[in-house]
């Protein structure tokens, strides 16, 4: 799995225009099950993703599409982990 922190590097307007088409973007991803959950940092500073576990190259493409990276006002810091413990209903998260 990844779990990816989204930190914004420019004003909240330059950030602003681009939450909408960010939203969407999320919602597709949440929707193709590759994402597990989002949320966004308190303070407003960026945002939080769990990925399931894909290929890293597949995770770049994704993280190319989103409108903050492509508008250049946030950053990814990406953490690549093998999940080994959850709840039951968690349990196809697991790495094998």
């Amino acid at each position: 799995m990844f779990m990816l922190e989204l930190s914004f590097t420019k004003p909240a307007t330059q950030v602003e225009p681009e939450n909408k088409a960010h939203g969407e973007w999320v919602r597709r991803y949440l929707g193709e099950g590759v994402f597990v959950f989002a949320g966004v940092k308190k303070g407003g500073t960026g945002g939080v993703l769990a990925v399931k576990s894909i290929e890293r190259e597949a995770l770049d493409r994704i993280l190319a599409e989103d409108s903050y990276i492509k508008a250049d006002v946030g950053e990814y810091d990406i953490v690549e982990f093998d999940t080994k413990l959850t709840l039951p209903e968690f349990e196809s998260l697991k790495t094998l």
